[in-house]
């Protein structure tokens, strides 16, 4: 983290370096603090579609469904081939339970270069945890 306070000592005006502090929060499940840089990104350059894409993820984790169904569809509307964009309103229709508007979007992340394999298995993922009984302490 050390690292990334330096970065944004050294250049807290590039986009670029909150958006790679995003990620890493993303990926250690600080989803608050992930948006908070994302937010950051996008104030410094709001027309990169990758810091809407990535707050969209981490919004979805926190059960914000549709504000993250904005921000990929602000991505989309950026860069409309985005691969990765759709690949991640697949995965946010999938834990809606929109599993038809999901393959949909599915298929155009995979037509646009998205590994068949890796599509499907973390959609089926999802599925298969969305269908899984709570398990309530007794």
């Amino acid at each position: 983290m050390k690292d990334f306070e330096e970065a944004v000592r050294i250049a807290p005006e590039e986009a670029i370096t909150h958006y790679w502090i995003g990620v890493f929060h993303h990926h250690m499940e600080r989803y608050d603090q992930a948006i908070e840089c994302y937010n950051e990104s996008i104030r410094l350059d709001p027309d990169r579609p990758e810091p809407y894409n990535n707050r969209a993820t981490s919004k979805a984790f926190l059960g914000d469904f549709y504000p993250a169904l904005d921000d990929v569809d602000h991505a989309l509307n950026i860069k409309p081939v985005f691969d990765e964009a759709y690949f991640n309103r697949a995965i946010i229709r999938t834990l809606q339970g929109f599993d038809d508007q999901a393959q949909i979007d599915a298929d155009r992340a995979i037509e646009l270069g998205v590994d068949r394999h890796d599509v499907e298995q973390e959609l089926n993922k999802l599925r298969d945890w969305r269908h899984e009984p709570e398990i309530h302490p007794g």
